[in-house]
């Protein structure tokens, strides 16, 4: 079995794969940014008013 080394994959990509993989990544993030927003709000919520109901 041979071991795939992740730099010479880098290296093998040529300018369209890689332009490719950024577009995915972007959609990927701003995807994703208001789910992950909405999460942290929800965890920030929470922990204030656990915190000001024990006072």
């Amino acid at each position: 079995m041979t071991s795939v080394n992740i730099s010479e994959l880098l290296i093998n990509l040529n300018e369209i794969k890689l332009g490719l993989i950024g577009i995915i990544i972007l959609g990927l993030v701003f995807l994703l940014k208001p789910v992950v927003k909405d999460i942290l709000y929800i965890f920030i919520d929470k922990f204030r008013n656990g915190k000001s109901g024990k006072q």
